[in-house]
């Protein structure tokens, strides 16, 4: 046999390989239908699967064969013969736009980007018809039981001309939970989120809520472009497609109002910035992510760690700079809270946790349950293929500096939760990198895959 036959082989083969990475992908960040529009999110898979049998096959007959393989799978995990047929109209229907705009798609596949923002969009207008009257209003002492609603009853003391520190004070003592405020520095929240919210257009919670779907819709463009970075442009839509379900958790759902929802996507449009080397930007928006929550200097701390081993300057003057910015603010913040503790140093005291994996898979399962095969564990399951296309890019030593930004400090954040997390409440510090953990496992896989 000829080399140029073994190496058509060869490609045969990869090609071949790649897309039943693809496959396995779009059958991953399958949504678990929540509400009736929700099924339309079988739409989209079906666009995106019909899209890439044309890209890789370039057969019509294909479309319809790999169609009734999906199909057939999709029918041991949906219940009822009524939302199967709606399913199998759904993935018929996308085969036939897919085929009628394959030129559009072709030539234009951040189009693909578009139909999962709208869809992101209309779904969680439709899926937060139940969310939006709790929290246009404020939260009456004594009615509220969780963190969710103290943070939303701060941000309307803060409209009523309360400083931060006094509405947290009320916020604690009026919940439902408990009549004291926390002694420990460590459980009182930066006052970021407060005074972030309170700038955004409007006075009452749906404010909070649409500047939410609006820096998700923003964290989608970004994992797009970052993807864009590493990948060819058909693949770079995987990173996007797999995030979609785990932000349709949040925008039909309380825990939106967590720090962790709004600090990650900071911390994503900021290693965007840092990978297309605009530091001023980064430096904004990596300091908005800490600034929101501290813990997010785990990433700033391992950037940095990457940036002085790979003697880029720049990048390790920004994490300095960072760290700096996040240390004044956390004295500041120390000493307002010791006005009402009194507890001195001793309130700076940390809270100590027995270190064991158990958190960590925890955080893991954290907002799973919004896809649709969720029993295989699939953020565990993304991780462990993350893990072996690092190493395996490590052993080939492709692992570039850039994108060991993307990647290490993931790592590092989920190995540190086996520490720092706290059994069973903090579940969704998930939130804090699951998404960037989705946006990675795609570029990682297939970079492993792509020959020098």
């Amino acid at each position: 046999m000829s080399k140029r036959l073994q190496i058509n082989k060869q490609n045969k083969y990869l090609s071949i390989l790649k897309f039943i990475l693809i496959a396995g992908f779009l059958l991953i960040g399958l949504l678990k239908p929540y509400g009736p529009f929700d099924l339309s999110h079988f739409f989209i898979f079906g666009v995106l699967l019909g899209y890439f049998l044309l890209k890789h096959f370039s057969a019509n007959n294909l479309v319809i064969f790999f169609s009734a393989i999906i199909l057939a799978i999709l029918s041991a995990s949906l219940s009822g013969k009524g939302t199967y047929v709606l399913v199998t109209v759904m993935i018929l229907l996308s085969q036939m736009y897919t085929f009628l705009f394959r030129k559009v798609f072709e030539k234009l596949p951040y189009i693909l980007l578009v139909h999962i923002i709208l869809f992101f969009l209309v779904s969680s207008y439709f899926n937060s018809a139940n969310l939006r009257p709790l929290i246009e209003k404020e939260p009456q002492a004594e009615s509220y039981f969780t963190d969710h609603l103290s943070f939303l009853k701060v941000y309307y003391l803060i409209g009523q001309n309360f400083n931060y520190y006094s509405a947290e004070v009320k916020a604690h003592i009026e919940d439902g939970r408990a009549d004291t405020i926390p002694q420990k520095s460590w459980y009182w929240r930066l006052p970021t989120y407060a005074y972030f919210w309170d700038l955004l257009p409007g006075r009452t919670g749906i404010s909070i809520y649409f500047g939410f779907l609006f820096l998700s819709t923003l964290m989608l463009i970004f994992t797009y472009k970052i993807a864009r970075i590493f990948l060819p442009l058909n693949l770079a839509i995987l990173s996007p497609y797999l995030l979609l379900p785990y932000l349709h958790f949040a925008a039909r759902d309380l825990a939106f109002l967590e720090m962790e929802w709004w600090g990650v996507t900071f911390v994503v449009i900021g290693i965007y910035f840092v990978l297309k080397s605009k530091y001023l930007l980064s430096f904004i928006f990596l300091t908005l992510a800490v600034f929101f929550k501290e813990t997010f200097m785990i990433y700033i701390a391992t950037i940095g760690l990457l940036s002085f081993l790979h003697k880029s300057k720049k990048v390790f003057y920004m994490t300095i700079l960072i760290s700096a910015s996040l240390g004044i603010y956390l004295i500041f913040h120390f000493l307002k809270i010791n006005n009402y503790t009194h507890q001195g140093l001793s309130g700076l005291t940390p809270t100590s946790h027995p270190p064991g994996p158990f958190f960590l898979r925890q955080t893991l399962s954290y907002g799973s349950w919004e896809y649709l095969f969720f029993r295989i564990r699939p953020f565990s399951l993304l991780l462990i293929l993350s893990l072996i296309s690092t190493a395996f890019l490590l052993i080939k030593k492709e692992l570039s500096f850039t994108l060991s930004i993307l990647v290490i400090p993931v790592f590092v954040f989920a190995i540190s939760l086996i520490k720092i997390g706290s059994i069973p409440f903090d579940d969704y510090w998930g939130a804090a990198y699951v998404p960037l953990l989705l946006i990675m496992t795609p570029i990682l896989l297939f970079k492993s895959l792509m020959r020098d």
